[in-house]
């Protein structure tokens, strides 16, 4: 599924300077990475014993290994000495591995060949919001059997922590605060939680200290978390995962809070936050280097416009950016609605999934299904699955007459995409 563009552009001033100032050289065997690189495997090998010896001759090990530490050790990616006709340099038809410093979790397949990732839009459990009904009734009992049984058999469920678990009493300058019983985290894994995402403008709701109560709270409860950490290291690391033969990367990020010195804090080098992309930049390093080290790389971001169930020009602009850097799938939300489905080249979109159990006015959400390949490293199959409500706080199966008018509404807004009875979203040819 996978397809890029690279341009003479993308590689390195020195390296152009130094491939258009020298003679020809038929043993040079070049390729253009995908992050624009200009890499020459045989001539790594063949000058790096050691590297090959440690790590095996396959270009992307070798690649691996040159931007780590070859770079700053000053070895030479290509033969300072080849005259090399950019113009007939090809692309390298990249094949990931796993990096041998990158821990992979395991995604078991309940199905042979294939595993589905279910992906659920804003959560908040805030007592005013859903919080009192998750206390009365059990996280579980929010959810009827449907519902419930979507989420625990995927293979992988993964939802937007928009909240903080913490005591904390001091909270941030805004005008919404939410924080939850910390005891909640311990019930994530009755509705078949794998992974939440916290790279949103409530993590930093309590500041600091409600945020490192965040991390410890799920931590202790053995639910793992991106998008948010103690540094910048860890809020934008990727969460590796295997399952069969195919490798994947999710990489959670957030673009709210368009301004320099926002109330959500973004992580430094030296100090807790965010993941933030307002300035893409340091994103499309990360998803450029996940590429590497998976087959798949999926971006869950916080964007948009409130109440907008249509992209905005910055979510356009961004999910281009995370196409061209090697993105396969981009899960989007913070609208409080339900958005567009559509494409990126190949590349599937959803540009909100809305509310999920969030609040008291939510009427219609989602569950979005990715079914993938295991054998292939592709994804076979995106499917939109309609939710709805009661009072906010109990997400139900609708019947058919809802769930037909849910599909509508859907293909209403998402020209580029057909949705079938059974919501499997694809591309309009």
């Amino acid at each position: 599924m996978r397809r890029h563009t690279f341009w003479r552009r993308a590689l390195p001033a020195a390296a152009l300077a130094l491939i258009l100032g020298s003679g020809i050289t038929a043993q040079a065997s070049p390729v253009i990475m995908p992050d624009g690189y200009l890499f020459d495997p045989e001539y790594y090998a063949a000058n790096n014993p050691d590297v090959t010896a440690a790590f095996g001759d396959d270009p992307t090990a070798l690649y691996q290994h040159f931007k780590k530490y070859g770079a700053k050790e000053g070895r030479l990616p290509w033969d300072p000495y080849a005259n090399i006709d950019i113009t007939t340099v090809p692309h390298y038809g990249r094949t990931p591995v796993q990096d041998a410093n990158t821990a992979y979790h395991t995604i078991e397949e309940k199905n042979d060949g294939e595993v589905t990732l279910t992906f659920a839009g804003d959560v908040n459990l805030e007592p005013t919001y859903c919080g009192q009904a998750a206390a009365q009734n059990g996280l579980a009992g929010c959810f009827d059997a449907g519902v419930l049984s979507a989420m625990r058999d995927s293979d992988f469920f993964v939802f937007n922590n928009e909240f903080t678990y913490t005591r904390a009493t001091k909270a941030n300058t805004k005008t919404y605060t939410f924080k939850a019983d910390p005891a909640f985290t311990k019930q994530l894994s009755d509705i078949g939680t794998d992974l939440v995402t916290l790279a949103n403008n409530h993590t930093y709701d309590y500041l600091e200290k409600g945020l490192l109560d965040t991390l410890d709270n799920l931590t202790a409860a053995g639910i793992p978390y991106i998008g948010a950490s103690r540094n910048l290291s860890e809020a934008e690391a990727p969460y590796y995962a295997k399952a069969g033969n195919t490798t994947l990367a999710i990489i959670s990020t957030t673009r709210i809070e368009g301004y320099t010195n926002p109330p959500t804090k973004g992580a430094t080098a030296n100090s807790a936050g965010v993941f933030r992309c307002l300035d893409p930049t340091e994103l499309l390093r990360v998803v450029r280097e996940a590429k590497t080290k998976a087959d798949l790389v999926i971006v869950y971001v916080h964007w948009g416009t409130e109440k907008r169930a249509t992209p905005d020009a910055n979510q356009l602009a961004l999910a281009k950016q995370l196409e061209e850097a090697g993105c396969d799938a981009v899960i989007g939300d913070h609208s409080h609605c339900l958005e567009t489905l559509g494409y990126v080249n190949d590349m599937p979109v959803v540009y909100s999934l809305g509310n999920y159990l969030f609040s008291h006015n939510t009427r219609s959400t989602c569950l979005y299904r990715l079914t993938l390949n295991t054998d292939e490293g592709t994804i076979e199959s995106a499917q939109f699955l309609p939710v709805t409500t009661s009072s906010g706080t109990y997400l139900r199966t609708p019947d058919a007459r809802t769930k037909a008018s849910m599909l509508s509404y859907m293909r209403s807004l998402s020209p580029q995409v057909s949705i079938d009875a059974d919501g499997y979203v694809t591309k309009k040819q």
